[in-house]
């Protein structure tokens, strides 16, 4: 089994799984089954930050969703926290 361990620079792993999956209109059931992984592992990748996947695993997702593998894998999440931004309305006076 060949894992890719991303322990040595200490910097989590985020896999693009959940908008590929859901472009094309599968749940998490459904992508573990077609890929032939375990439900519990697309829940865990889509969810939490890793520091390795197997390799199989990641060509088997990869397959399915028709990308190259490296594209599921990325050093920044797929979307950033939205920040808020606080906009003042001037009121005019009326004196």
């Amino acid at each position: 089994m060949y894992v890719i361990p991303y322990i040595l620079t200490a910097m989590p792993i985020y896999v693009r799984l959940r908008e590929l999956r859901l472009a094309l209109g599968l749940t998490q059931a459904e992508l573990a089954v077609r890929a032939g992984v375990r439900r519990a592992t697309v829940s865990r990748l889509e969810n939490t930050r890793i520091t390795a996947i197997d390799l199989k695993v990641l060509e088997k997702l990869a397959d399915l969703l028709r990308v190259e593998p490296g594209f599921l894998l990325s050093r920044t999440p797929a979307f950033a926290p939205a920040r808020r931004v606080r906009t003042h309305a001037r009121r005019e006076r009326k004196d």
